[in-house]
């Protein structure tokens, strides 16, 4: 049976934590630094998964990225993170975020991808990942610095 959070504010470093089939609402990450850490089976409804947060060594299975504002974090760093089989459902989920040396696959849909700061303090970039088993439904391309040197599947 999924636990269900809702309103948690994490502000607590996070290293070698597991967090398993669990429902997050309204979830905020203020964490500089979660390390090695695996969310498997989880969902991150209406949530912001940091602002000014590295993610490194982190492993997502099977998790789903939702709900009106629901950001991966607006500026965070996932550096050598794994998103295994994940759904990403939003129109802002991934701007403000960095990715690099990371593997992704799963589905994106509704997703607009810009490299324009307008509105976040970072736009989003993939370095160096792997996104080859990334199903894509729907998504907004802008701009030429999105991509370097990754793997893209071939709908890009």
């Amino acid at each position: 049976m999924r636990k269900k959070l809702e309103k948690e504010r994490w502000k607590q470093n996070l290293l070698d934590e597991s967090f398993e089939q669990i429902e997050f609402t309204e979830l905020v990450v203020v964490s500089k630094k979660i390390d090695n850490c695996k969310f498997d089976n989880i969902i991150f409804k209406h949530s912001n998964l940091g602002s000014n947060t590295t993610y490194r060594n982190c492993k997502f299975i099977n998790c789903s990225f939702s709900g009106k504002y629901c950001s991966l974090g607006n500026p965070v760093d996932y550096i050598d993170c794994t998103f295994e089989n994940c759904n990403f459902t939003g129109t802002i989920i991934f701007l403000g975020s960095v990715f690099k040396r990371c593997l992704i696959s799963g589905k994106m849909k509704n997703n607009i991808l810009t490299d324009e700061k307008r509105w976040f303090k970072k736009y989003v970039k993939f370095e160096e990942c792997n996104l080859t088993k990334v199903d894509i439904e729907n998504m907004t391309r802008n701009g030429n610095k999105l991509f370097k040197d990754c793997e893209l599947p071939q709908i890009f």
